[in-house]
């Protein structure tokens, strides 16, 4: 497999240095090699498993599209092929170079191969950050092992790494697609103790899958929900908030929406006028 050496390796070399862009541009189409790329410190693959999109000192992003490349080599092995290349290019992969081989690992390729990445990047002496730990929390929900998900949380914290609002939504909303939502109002309990406070994405990920089952006790927590939301100062979905008292109406919860539509009379916070 050919790779950027020598001679054509420096003139992009150059070109990024001086910030010739456009030069860039038309230079790296007709001399990168089918898979790779070093360029910088920052690597991207396409979900194809083709390089697409190259990170350059500006941040500006430079598009160079391949043909489909052919053989027996799986997303791993070639992405592993990358990595093995940069150093001895005379370039070491950051923490972003990681992070963008996890994700499309998550998308296109086996879960554990996004694990052993990870694994890889610790014994290397890589500290990963929040996109990380989300990147391979969403890998493991996407692969239906939302339980193991939950433990690698749990590692988070433990590598002192705190888990953010990502963390906790991506996991909250695996729960709920799966018709789990009690085990979806665990972490969000978790977040109400302090340790990280829902945001509006949050509340609506649960009061939406609380429709779905269309059961009073998860319709009359769905309205609570709004009625947080609200004191919290969110300004609830229009679409969530119509089919959560659509939902209490059809279940015989009149008396609380009557207290929601109360309380969108005084606050003016709730996004439509519901009358009964």
């Amino acid at each position: 497999m050919k790779k950027i050496i020598g001679h054509e390796f420096a003139v992009v070399e150059e070109l990024m240095a001086s910030r010739v862009f456009s030069r860039l541009e038309y230079i790296l189409p007709q001399r990168l090699p089918q898979l790779m790329c070093i360029c910088d410190r920052t690597l991207f693959l396409s979900s194809r498993g083709n390089l697409r999109n190259i990170l350059v000192p500006s941040s500006r992003k430079v598009t160079v599209e391949h043909e489909q490349c052919k053989g027996i080599l799986t997303l791993f092995e070639k992405a592993k092929r990358v990595f093995d290349e940069m150093p001895r290019e005379g370039i070491l992969p950051s923490v972003a170079t990681y992070n963008a081989m996890i994700q499309v690992l998550c998308k296109k390729d086996n879960v554990e191969n996004v694990i052993l990445v990870f694994e890889e990047m610790l014994r290397k002496g890589y500290v990963p950050n929040s996109i990380t730990y989300n990147l391979v929390i969403r890998g493991l929900c996407h692969a239906g092992h939302t339980d193991r998900a939950v433990q690698f949380t749990s590692r988070m914290e433990e590598d002192g790494c705190e888990p953010n609002v990502q963390t906790y939504n991506i996991i909250i909303r695996y729960f709920c697609d799966a018709g789990e939502i009690e085990n979806g109002m665990h972490p969000f309990e978790k977040m109400g103790s302090g340790v990280c406070l829902p945001n509006l994405d949050t509340y609506n990920i649960l009061a939406s899958s609380m429709f779905v089952r269309k059961k009073s006790d998860n319709l009359v927590l769905a309205g609570k929900l709004l009625l947080e939301m609200v004191d919290r100062g969110f300004v609830p979905r229009k679409l969530t908030f119509n089919r959560v008292l659509d939902g209490l109406l059809l279940t015989g919860n009149q008396g609380f929406v009557k207290e929601i539509l109360r309380v969108q009379s005084k606050s003016g916070r709730l996004p439509h006028r519901f009358k009964l």
